[in-house]
Parts: structure tokens; C-alpha cells; sequence
């Protein structure tokens, strides 16, 4: 029992870094389109959507 809630915790932890890193991806992505710098944004926004090929519905 103890094991198996150790690896469900270790498996949320890890799914929750991903998507604060992919949410920072974006905003990142949100900055670089703010101060014009289109191509930096369209390369973010690309690799964003590579990252995150599925529908969130």
C-alpha cells in the first residue's frame, strides 16, 4: 500500500511540473508576441503545440 502511493504521488508530481513547464512555454511564447519579436513567438507557440498535440476538450 505504502508503495503504491509513493509512486501515485511521484507520478502526479511529475505530471504537474510538465504542464507549469508547458503553461510557462506559453507564456513565454505570449511575452515574445507582445514585444513584436513574431518569429521567436512562432517557434514558442510551434514547439508548444508539438508538446501539446491534443485537443483539451
Amino acid at each position: 500500500m505504502k508503495i503504491k502511493t509513493f509512486v501515485l504521488i511521484i507520478v502526479l508530481s511529475i505530471a504537474s511540473c510538465s504542464k507549469k513547464n508547458d503553461l510557462s512555454l506559453l507564456e513565454k511564447a505570449d511575452n515574445e508576441y507582445r514585444k513584436k519579436n513574431f518569429k521567436t513567438a512562432i517557434e514558442l507557440y510551434n514547439l508548444f503545440v508539438q508538446k501539446n498535440p491534443k485537443d483539451p476538450k
